[in-house]
């Protein structure tokens, strides 16, 4: 006799199977809670979902402690104040288990018409702008500023429609913010028939940066460019302007199409932020973009979303960690914190010389704590391409090498992208020059002392290698200039010899 088990599934108001059988509660890709960023005395509302056995309960917490009006899947606060400022989680619970959610965020700012609505006078055209100071202001200390860039909707002489259209961008000084790391956020308006990136406006934006340096105490080296669609579109004119004056640069569902310049500003932390569905401002500008940056080396980050169309800023300006990230960089140095790719057994080889063929890697993966969703690799030599064993841990057995070239490998990882309703991912890569040139001939001949080794065709000097295990993890190393001949002892009935660049 067979005997078939049936699962029974029982559709919820939410649209989620909840499973009726011993089952854990799981707390799906898109079922996490959404950050969210608003005025103060607005109404906020976090929501999670969850599958499972019946019943669930559920309670969330604001940085490690229970919430005692959040035991419902839906926790709200009809005016949201500075003290609801933070970083919460859903814990949901039933019979046979737990399930934690990422982490969503609150982020309370000050109403836009709070700040200082100002005019750049000293030029042509006169440029409106609003200027957040902040609240314990002292010039005995350096303030990071930054400059932030509308849409084309938002373009005029009101001086207020920059922002109060695009709130969310004064996430950057957000009630919390202003306690733990204070900052300037500048927000000019452009005027009405001209675009951030044509040569009018960019010099204008760069004498409001000259006016505020001097007027006020500002660390020139944390000065930060971020726009949205247009402004997005104006943050990539102003690396191509003036590519060593910004710490980072955040552009949101923008374009560029000068790909030729970016090597100069390469090394310039970027997060980018597009849509994969944006019908106003095609994704393949954005792909475009940080493909030819990370062909130069660049640490770029991007965040492409499956959903959202063209207005994702509301999502992007909430990412937690973002504003983090962001002050954390500094002109002129390396991308302090965020994603990384590390390369191992690799990195070593950089810029030297070496046979074609296929080459091993290995290395790690890490986000804060999400999860590495995939590893894959570019050859931009020859186009290559590649999926690496792992995530957190990954490898790769057989990289294919373009002979007599100099070979661009880029190694990318991907993860969440930290907006659970949109989906989609965020990439961060790690890049390894490698040139590669004709095979080495390298003449091995018995002598009195054992072998005599002769590189007549190679004047520079190098590093010997010598073992007699391939397996073996360290070799012995002998500098060597390969046109005098070595003469080394051989004991052993069989020695492995290689060379590499010193």
């Amino acid at each position: 006799m067979i005997w078939l088990a049936a699962l029974t599934a029982m559709v919820c108001s939410s649209g989620l199977a909840q499973v009726t059988t011993n089952s854990p509660p799981t707390i799906g890709p898109r079922q996490a809670p959404q950050s969210v960023v608003v005025v103060v005395g607005s109404g906020a509302t976090l929501s999670v979902a969850a599958y499972g056995a019946l019943p669930l309960s559920y309670q969330w917490l604001l940085k490690g402690t229970n919430l005692s009006n959040g035991t419902n899947r839906t926790i709200n606060f009809p005016q949201a104040g500075p003290a609801n400022e933070g970083d919460y989680v859903a814990v949901v619970t039933n019979a046979y288990g737990a399930a934690t959610s990422s982490i969503a965020r609150i982020t309370v700012i000050p109403p836009p018409a709070q700040l200082q609505a100002r005019v750049l006078t000293n030029g042509t055209p006169p440029l409106p702008y609003r200027l957040f100071v902040p609240t314990n202001y002292t010039e005995r200390e350096q303030y990071p500023l930054v400059l932030f860039m509308h849409g084309i909707g938002e373009t005029g002489t009101d001086n207020l429609r920059q922002l109060s259209v695009n709130p969310q961008v004064l996430a950057f000084v957000s009630y919390a913010r202003q306690a733990s790391s204070p900052a300037f956020l500048a927000a000019p308006q452009c005027p009405t028939g001209r675009v951030w990136y044509d040569p009018i406006m960019l010099p204008r934006l760069a004498a409001l940066l000259d006016a505020l340096a001097q007027e006020f105490s500002i660390d020139t080296n944390r000065i930060y460019t971020t726009g949205l669609s247009l402004g997005g579109m104006g943050s990539w004119a102003l690396l191509d302007m003036a590519p060593s004056r910004f710490a980072a640069a955040i552009p949101i569902c923008g374009a560029d199409t000068n790909e030729a310049l970016c090597f100069q500003y390469a090394q310039v932390p970027i997060w980018n932020f597009h849509a994969a569905n944006d019908s106003t401002v095609p994704v393949a500008y954005s792909r475009s973009m940080v493909n030819a940056l990370r062909g130069f080396g660049s640490p770029v980050l991007y965040t492409e979303y499956a959903g959202g169309g063209h207005g994702i800023w509301p999502m992007a300006y909430a990412t937690p960690g973002l504003v983090e990230w962001t002050l954390a960089q500094r002109r002129g140095q390396p991308m302090a914190v965020g994603p990384r790719v590390v390369l191992e057994h690799g990195t070593n080889l950089t810029s030297r010389t070496m046979t074609a063929g296929l080459l091993r890697l290995k290395g790690t993966a890490s986000f804060d704590m999400e999860t590495i969703t995939g590893v894959s690799w570019t050859n931009f030599a020859n186009r290559a391409t590649g999926s690496a064993l792992g995530s957190n841990t990954w490898s790769i057995t057989a990289l294919p090498l373009a002979s007599q070239n100099t070979n661009t490998l880029v190694v990318t990882a991907a993860s969440n992208c930290r907006a659970p309703s949109l989906g989609g991912s965020t990439t961060f890569a790690a890049a390894l020059v490698i040139k590669t040139g004709p095979s080495l001939r390298l003449q091995v001949e018995p002598c009195p002392a054992g072998v005599r080794l002769r590189g007549p065709e190679l004047a520079m000097p190098l590093i010997l290698q010598t073992t007699t295990n391939l397996a073996a993890s360290a070799w012995e190393e002998t500098e060597w200039l390969p046109a005098t001949p070595l003469e080394m002892p051989a004991t052993e009935s069989v020695r492995f010899f290689r060379l590499v660049e010193r």
